[in-house]
């Protein structure tokens, strides 16, 4: 892998030397650094590099200093070693039929907080003190001007180029600018013109590719499902769910950002989707062969689809601080948005059935929690506080608000803070619906979103 970075000093200081981390079974080579513009190159003198943490520090001949930038151009390689018998580690995003590389394989400069141990049965065990919180407080200096979705950039551009074997499609964000196959290879170029968080997936396989076109005849979008070639049974199913979330989607949020969409089958090893520019990544577990004779089977999909819809386009939007309770905007907005979509396509019942299936996982979650449970306004990545407990909060504000006023209030908002750069918390979000909904529910709403249990929720 080569890759080119613009590197701008933000901070108030000089910067003298340059941190980098990189993931295990990665190499990484830094090839030459100059300033940006006519600012000619900078010597990069390396001053240790521990194989073990896989952290190397470089100093720069002239400190960078204040607004100043830097292009770096550097190298680097993951190669698996061996066998994997570890479970949380399947080593899967190099297999011998596909790919799926996320952002991680980018230098990264600074201090990796990823790296800490974040449960306190773990963290006593080691002798290390308990943590309050998995997140930084919504008040600390450093996080409140990080993005959630990396510690690089709230944002950046991109063109990017993948090679892959002749036999495979890749997969990348932004517009697919051109492909072409040369030898026994096939290369697509990537470009995003519109700066965007840094949640990036490059993926690679066999895949057949079935092309649609879905959304309002004076503004289509050009849909291609990749999947495997023998999955194809609910293509029919993810295309008039892709058309469903859409239309939803643009109903309570405006116009759909882009002009290609692309859903991509990756391996199960997964576990979750990826929504990030143009592309959608579903784990071929997630709907790809559910039993869509039933209502709930085919619910299942509209739901997967559409949650991974809203999360695009909210991250597209919005700008998250990388602190406490930024979870409401990456899965608790995004699965309210995809349970409405449910209620809307498939009947009271079935969205019912949605939420008490929320409350059992909220409830297993709770029971497994290793350290303690947080408050949704103060959620620290709790996947049974943010996906599960949280949508049924929401639910309930919308029922109790009525008259569409919960999705009226979302939808300003998400045009009040599109665009501005502004680094949002939950406290923002919570502050903008105390306004926007009735009155009488704002005490109760309040309440609801600092509760560390499920008190006053239907459902429990």
């Amino acid at each position: 892998m080569a890759v080119e970075l613009l590197l701008e000093n933000d901070s108030d200081a000089p910067v003298e030397t340059l941190h980098f981390e990189y993931p295990e079974f990665a190499s990484l080579e830094i090839l030459e650094a100059r300033r940006d513009g006519a600012g000619g190159q900078v010597a990069l003198t390396p001053v240790s590099r521990d194989a073990r943490f896989r952290h190397a520090v470089y100093r720069l001949s002239t400190p960078l200093p204040p607004g100043e930038r830097l292009r770096l151009r550097a190298r680097g390689r993951l190669q698996y070693l061996g066998f994997t018998q570890d479970e949380e580690d399947p080593q899967a995003k190099i297999t011998f039929n596909g790919s799926f590389l996320g952002t991680e394989l980018l230098p990264r400069l600074g201090y990796d907080n990823g790296r800490e141990l974040v449960e306190n049965r773990e963290r006593i065990a080691r002798g290390l003190p308990r943590l309050a919180s998995r997140k930084a407080p919504q008040d600390d200096p450093v996080h409140r001007r990080r993005s959630v979705f990396s510690g690089l950039s709230p944002r950046a551009t991109a063109d990017i180029t993948v090679s892959t074997p002749a036999s495979q499609t890749a997969f990348g964000p932004g517009a697919l600018i051109a492909r072409r196959v040369q030898g026994d290879r096939a290369i697509s170029s990537f470009r995003l013109t519109e700066a965007a968080p840094l949640n990036w997936h490059i993926g690679s396989a066999a895949y057949e590719v079935a092309a649609f076109s879905i959304g309002r005849p004076e503004r289509p979008v050009a849909l291609e499902v990749l999947h495997h070639p023998g999955h194809a049974w609910n293509l029919d199913h993810i295309r008039a769910a892709a058309d469903a979330a859409l239309a939803h989607i643009e109903s309570e949020l405006g116009p759909y950002p882009y002009q290609q969409l692309r859903i991509a089958q990756i391996p199960f090893y997964a576990e979750t989707s990826h929504a990030y520019p143009n592309v959608i990544a579903i784990p071929e577990n997630h709907g790809w062969f559910a039993a869509v004779r039933e209502p709930a089977g085919a619910a299942y999909v509209y739901y997967i689809v559409a949650r991974a819809l809203a999360a695009q386009v909210l991250a597209h939007h919005l700008d998250i601080a990388d602190v406490q309770g930024a979870g409401l905007f990456t899965r608790t907005l995004p699965e309210h948005y995809a349970l409405e979509l449910v209620r809307k396509r498939f009947g009271d019942a079935v969205h019912a059935d949605a939420l008490t299936a929320k409350a059992d996982d909220y409830r297993r979650g709770r029971g497994r929690e290793p350290n303690t449970e947080p408050a949704l306004l103060y959620s620290d990545g709790a996947d049974y506080v943010e996906a599960d407990k949280g949508p049924i909060v929401f639910a309930y504000l919308d029922e109790r608000a009525g008259q569409g006023a919960l999705g009226r209030a979302l939808a300003s908002f998400v045009a009040r803070f599109a665009g501005t750069g502004v680094l949002i918390d939950s406290t923002d979000l919570l502050e903008h619906l105390e306004r926007e909904l009735p009155a009488d529910l704002r005490q109760e709403m309040r309440e609801q979103f600092l509760r560390t249990d499920h008190a006053g929720l239907p459902g429990f």
